[in-house]
């Protein structure tokens, strides 16, 4: 009972092999294949991903306990979802996760969130998959909490969260809108327009199935990031918001990872997701102790 105190949530990557639309509807586990952290009290997650050449480049946070500072790396698979590499696309001072990909005017783009350090940096690719440089803020001064972008039906739109007076992240769903990628962007008058604690903060990256544009939307009242909803949007527009949740996604796709999923990422012909375990141990105790004493070295 005393190594209940110490519970650490280890997150890795699924690669479903199957579009989006055929994997939330399905009643049986899909062929997966799953990327695990490498080193012991590591993490991956928070996925999103683009094909290029036959390959899949899968961005997302890859996070060590022993420093609590989420950086952005990228796996690269061939189209036999064997892995080619791994390596780091973008290390900050401030912590960075959820490295959502997005592709405007033959340009491929980087908005991690860095809600910690209070803005939203967009990052282009000058060379891809491994030189990014900044091009500007989305909103500027603004910490999103996992910002989720889609060109619908005329408008660029971001759906994200904002840290509330209790400093967390699992709050209200907020939209923003524009013409153009770059900005300016615009609030949506109804902001928040998606209320409640642990079942508002986006999940994922925005899709379409059959026209229709839905959300994935984090489930965090159990645990966090314990399952997933998906919202079908029914009204969209500058005035205007509507959706209905039309599905659970719950965290059984791994014998293993059965904890948790909080990310779901289209790619067209494949899916990402990720899943958690909780893992037990008082070893975790000793790694806050060497990551503070280390600060305490590094200060003076």
């Amino acid at each position: 009972m005393m190594f209940n105190n110490y519970k650490t949530d280890i997150w890795s990557i699924g690669v479903v092999k199957t579009s989006i639309d055929k994997f939330i509807e399905a009643t049986v586990v899909p062929e997966i294949k799953w990327i695990y952290p490498k080193k012991n009290f590591t993490f991956l997650a928070d996925p999103f991903g683009i094909w290029k050449d036959d390959k899949l480049y899968i961005f997302y946070e890859a996070f060590d306990y022993r420093f609590k500072k989420g950086r952005i790396d990228c796996t690269v698979l061939n189209k036999n979802f064997e892995e080619i590499e791994s390596f780091t696309v973008l290390d900050e001072s401030f912590h960075l996760s959820y490295p959502f990909i997005v592709e405007d005017n033959n340009c491929i783009y980087l908005i991690p969130e860095s809600s910690r350090a209070k803005k939203t940096q967009i990052y282009m690719f000058k060379e891809f998959p491994r030189k990014l440089e900044p091009v500007g803020e989305l909103i500027p001064n603004l910490g999103m909490v996992d910002p989720s972008l889609i060109y619908y039906q005329g408008n660029w739109w971001c759906f994200y969260s904002l840290f509330d007076k209790n400093n967390t992240a699992d709050g209200d769903l907020h939209i923003a809108y524009s013409k153009y990628l770059l900005g300016p962007w615009e609030q949506h008058p109804k902001n928040p327009v998606l209320g409640g604690y642990g079942s508002s903060r986006m999940g994922g990256k925005p899709f379409l199935i059959s026209g229709n544009l839905h959300l994935p939307i984090q489930d965090s009242k159990i645990t966090y990031g314990a399952k997933l909803k998906i919202l079908k949007v029914n009204i969209l527009n500058e005035n205007k918001f509507m959706g209905t949740i039309i599905k659970t996604l719950n965290p059984f796709y791994h014998k293993i990872y059965n904890q948790g999923i909080h990310t779901l990422s289209d790619t067209g012909v494949t899916t990402l997701i990720d899943s958690k375990r909780i893992e037990t141990s008082p070893v975790r105790f000793l790694i806050n102790i060497q990551r503070r004493l280390f600060r305490v070295l590094k200060i003076t």
